[in-house]
């Protein structure tokens, strides 16, 4: 959440968003106790958290809580499906199930969600059924939802296949229709489910789920 863009790199550090929120910049937060509690609403609805590894984030939303959560309006995810798959489909498809379970279930404010799928030179399978997208149906309320994909199929140079623009329909629809309020609550993964573990490498930390 509260990043420092200073590093060994100097001012700007490259691997960081240019809008990423610095120390500086919540610092009013730190006044006193009743400051905090008046301006962090503020800091939550109005800022864009970028998640870049879904096992941090679920993670990271335990320790926010409910409270925090359901605050946050604006969410950015980029996926690497290479990178959360490590050990096997079936793990991978874990991880994926708690991450969108926790965004269905746990964040009620969400109004903004901004998807990227960098799949290297392998292919995204567009099919409307196909299983990778599925945990993202019951994410429901949005305002705003945008995907992009990079794989064979788009590359990085702005083509946008028909079946990459009809799939993007099919969610937009589904995931911007309205909430049910009655609907069932789903229970999220624990990390203790998930057999989350801290893992550090240079200036790379996160949290793993396979066994050391």
């Amino acid at each position: 959440m509260a990043l420092d863009n200073i590093s060994e790199f100097g001012w700007g550090n490259p691997y960081l968003s240019p809008d990423v929120v610095s120390r500086g910049e919540v610092a009013l937060l730190q006044v006193c106790r009743q400051i905090h509690a008046e301006t962090l609403p503020v800091l939550y609805a109005g800022a864009t958290f970028q998640v870049d590894d879904l096992e941090t984030w679920v993670r990271f939303s335990g320790r926010l809580g409910n409270d925090k959560l359901c605050l946050i309006r604006s969410l950015r995810v980029n996926w690497y499906p290479a990178m959360d798959t490590p050990q096997g489909p079936n793990r991978g498809l874990k991880l994926r199930k708690a991450f969108w379970s926790i965004v269905a279930t746990q964040m009620p404010g969400l109004r903004e969600l901004a998807v990227k799928i960098d799949y290297g030179r392998r292919t995204v399978l567009r099919d409307l059924n196909a299983e990778w997208h599925l945990p993202l149906h019951e994410v429901r309320g949005l305002q705003s939802f945008t995907l992009t994909i990079y794989d064979a199929v788009d590359r990085k140079d702005g083509s946008v296949s028909s079946e990459t623009a009809l799939l993007k329909d099919h969610l937009r629809q589904i995931m911007c229709s309205e909430r049910d309020q009655n609907g069932p609550h789903q229970s999220v993964l624990s990390d203790t489910g998930l057999n989350l573990r801290r893992w550090s490498s240079g200036w790379y930390s996160g949290y793993r789920t396979d066994t050391p």
